[in-house]
């Protein structure tokens, strides 16, 4: 897709808005189906919303490697999850008053501890260098999708009965689902088809702008690709439906990671684990540190605690930002 500075301007406010209405759509859809079905808010959460909101990033991050721009893919999903995690930080803050007990620590630990996982695979890979590939599967990704499929699986057979008991069996039978679902599935087919224009116009944006990939990737796409996780897990928080909004988050970032090992098997130029650089690892470092104080955060609410969410909301948005003028710098200074 060609722009001009004024068409790109427009493509992104407009590709934007059709997001943003369609991920509030989602949050609520989201919330009637974890509650009225089998499935529970947590599945729903981490597995089914956060996959559909993280179409942008899929569709983002396989034409960055199809165009042979790894760098870019990397600072797409790496800056999206850095931000993901500071922006919940701060939403835990505003929405989360005394109902602590509601949220599902020992689930959430569990999401949490995935994402760490995945990362530490993604990027520690990078330093083994490893070129080889089985037809389109390197070893990291390899590794990446079957931890994520274990965790889907082991969660589906989860029940939750302090969900379903809590709506009442009667209730759940009678609710129509049908058209919740067609709902649902309407709002994901308006973020797959704006997504590439989102993602093209901020681009030529960039572009224009003559900014590096890598911050391109960090700042420009990652801002952009995560406004369906930011307006769906705002909306979560805002009609209390907490453990769906924070499993969207955490299980958007578990999900962005997968996508990495979706992609390596469209790039053509070996392992897409081993085309990593220095500011993609600083990224995916600062990306694990905020998702383990985001665990600890959540942790401590089981005890009525509040402090340590009200300082995670102060400290995660300052060390995204140094985090991001670290990548800056390091770029302009080549």
């Amino acid at each position: 897709m060609s722009f001009t500075p004024l068409s790109a301007s427009i493509a992104f406010v407009f590709s934007a808005a059709v997001i943003v209405v369609a991920a509030v759509s989602l949050a609520f859809c989201g919330d009637k189906i974890g509650s009225h079905s089998r499935l529970g808010r947590l599945w729903v959460g981490s597995v089914l919303l956060a996959g559909t909101t993280s179409l942008p990033e899929l569709v983002t991050t396989v034409t960055a490697v199809r165009i042979d721009a790894p760098s870019l893919s990397w600072g797409n999903i790496l800056g999206a999850n850095m931000l993901n995690m500071a922006t919940l930080s701060v939403m835990l803050a505003i929405f989360l008053k005394t109902n602590f007990s509601v949220i599902q620590q020992r689930e959430q630990l569990i999401i949490g501890s995935l994402v760490i996982g995945l990362t530490v695979i993604a990027v520690g890979s990078s330093y083994l260098d490893i070129e080889t590939k089985i037809s389109v599967v390197s070893p990291a990704s390899g590794c990446i999708i079957i931890l994520f499929l274990l965790y889907f699986i082991l969660t589906r057979r989860t029940k939750q009965p302090n969900e379903l008991t809590s709506m009442g069996t009667a209730n759940s039978a009678s609710y129509p689902l049908t058209r919740t679902w067609i709902w649902f599935t309407c709002s994901a087919l308006g973020i797959l088809i704006s997504a590439p224009y989102l993602a093209s116009s901020a681009q030529a944006i960039s572009h224009y702008s003559g900014l590096s990939e890598n911050f391109i990737g960090v700042l420009g796409l990652a801002l952009v690709t995560t406004l369906p996780e930011l307006t769906t897990t705002a909306t979560a928080l805002k009609i209390k439906a907490y453990d769906l909004g924070i499993s969207n988050m955490l299980g958007t970032n578990a999900i962005n990671i997968v996508i990495l090992a979706i992609a390596d098997a469209f790039y053509s130029g070996g392992s897409l684990f081993s085309k990593i650089d220095n500011s993609n690892i600083v990224t995916g470092v600062t990306s694990i540190l905020l998702t383990a104080v985001m665990i600890l955060a959540l942790y401590q609410t089981q005890n009525g605690r509040k402090t340590i969410v009200s300082i995670n909301a102060f400290g995660s948005p300052i060390l995204y930002c140094t985090t991001v003028g670290v990548i800056y710098l390091m770029h302009t200074t080549l």
